[in-house]
């Protein structure tokens, strides 16, 4: 495929996904262009070694605008549409895993996107309202918008396909102005403005677009033993049924797939989570284990322990302490 690669967006706290899901592009697709868009100023090196992979920070964007007011939860996504080093993009979320050739539902020469076919309950009135946009606020503020005749398109953007400065710069700004304006319309980060961008535009024939399956959501495998046995493995083997192939997405919160979450489906993203390890650090797959049960458990560590600290300052010895003999257990 012609000039095309893989965005992924992250900030410090999901950065620990985004290096899972690296490790299922180079699994799955071998050696396609990686990018990622890191709202902070964190190092990235382990998949930078592991996996040559592209960064762009904030001071790395050439549009002021861009780097001034499109970065925070969600919007960092959008800085892809005129700052991709590819004209042609499959962006991910962080905490997302690749699962067999995703790269067939690229279509780039019928359509303009290809994004996911939501599940019809997120796409009543309700769940309009509540993933989407505030559908009252959105007719008053584009009343010759049919919202209602898309109802069955508007999908979750955790994963789709694009191109490149197919969007104007001065349209995305007149949405952020209302974005600030009318906090309520907008819901879930950038989710809501890019559907009405994207449908706006197909509305007036500037945009092809082609739903397809492309994600299946980590919160769908509680107790779940089809879709378990779908995205099972054997041994370090992901086991693939047929030419099946989608992206899994766990979308935030309570669905996060960190490690010691029974209740959440997390194996597919725990073995990349390892892969990436042992990729980067040659360490076997217990020293792997180990050191993500210390990247889990120790942002919340740290806060707690920061709060003991300003009552006991002996404490804070003790924390860093602590924090050195975890990583020398994994030592790379």
């Amino acid at each position: 495929m012609k000039d095309f690669g893989i965005i992924l967006a992250c900030y410090k706290k999901d950065y620990r996904f985004a290096k899972g899901c690296c490790a299922s592009i180079r699994y799955f697709l071998g050696d396609i262009p990686i990018c990622l868009l890191v709202d902070g100023s964190f190092p990235v090196a382990e998949v930078v070694k592991a996996y040559d992979v592209n960064v762009i920070y904030r001071n790395d964007v050439a549009n002021q605008v861009l780097k001034n007011r499109s970065f925070g939860y969600g919007l960092t996504k959008m800085v892809a549409f005129w700052e991709s080093p590819f004209q042609h993009f499959l962006f991910m979320d962080a905490d997302t895993i690749a699962w067999g050739n995703i790269l067939k539902y690229a279509n780039f020469e019928n359509f303009d996107f290809v994004v996911d076919r939501t599940e019809s309950i997120y796409l009543n009135d309700s769940g309009i309202n509540r993933y989407f946009f505030n559908t009252e606020k959105l007719e008053q503020c584009f009343p010759n918008f049919n919202w209602q005749k898309y109802r069955y398109n508007y999908f979750v953007s955790g994963v789709f396909f694009a191109k490149k400065g197919i969007f104007e710069l001065a349209e995305y700004e007149k949405m952020l102005y209302l974005r600030e304006q009318h906090r309520e319309m907008f819901k879930l980060g950038e989710q809501g403005l890019l559907n009405l961008m994207i449908f706006q535009g197909v509305e007036q024939g500037k945009f092809r677009l082609k739903n397809e399956y492309l994600q299946i959501f980590g919160s769908s495998f509680i107790d779940n033993l089809q879709q378990k046995k779908r995205f099972s493995l054997e041994g370090n083997t992901p086991i693939l049924q047929g030419d099946d192939a989608s992206v899994i997405h766990w979308a935030g919160g309570i669905n996060s797939p960190l490690l010691a979450r029974t209740e959440v489906y997390n194996k597919p993203m725990t073995f990349f989570r390892q892969k990436c390890l042992r990729d980067y650090a040659r360490i076997n797959s217990i020293k792997a284990t180990i050191f993500l049960y210390i990247e889990d458990f120790w942002p919340n560590l740290k806060v707690y322990g920061q709060k003991l600290a300003k009552q006991f300052p002996a404490l804070r010895q003790t924390l860093a302490g602590f924090k050195k003999f975890c990583i020398s257990m994994v030592k790379y």
